[in-house]
């Protein structure tokens, strides 16, 4: 999930960001700021690999769109392909 002040733009840099990596991202949930709520947010659903961590992943989205986004959080779902460490 991600929080910004700029949907339309911060949905571009993720589209921009996941397509760089070729994850499947699906967008779930896109409310857009207006008056009475400053900041908006953004859900996909994205199938990520291995090869790169959360961390490195939110830092190359903040540093696309820092001026926007406030805050970015990551939910990891179990399956029956998920591999433990």
């Amino acid at each position: 999930m991600w929080g910004t002040r700029n949907v339309e733009q911060t949905n571009e840099v993720l589209k921009k960001v996941f397509a760089q990596h070729s994850f499947d991202a699906e967008l779930r949930e896109l409310n857009r700021e207006d008056e009475q709520n400053p900041m908006g947010k953004i859900v996909y659903l994205v199938n990520l690999n291995t090869v790169i961590s959360t961390s490195q992943l939110s830092e190359e989205i903040l540093s696309g769109d820092r001026e926007n986004i406030d805050s970015v959080e990551w939910d990891q779902k179990e399956s029956s392909t998920y591999i433990y460490r």
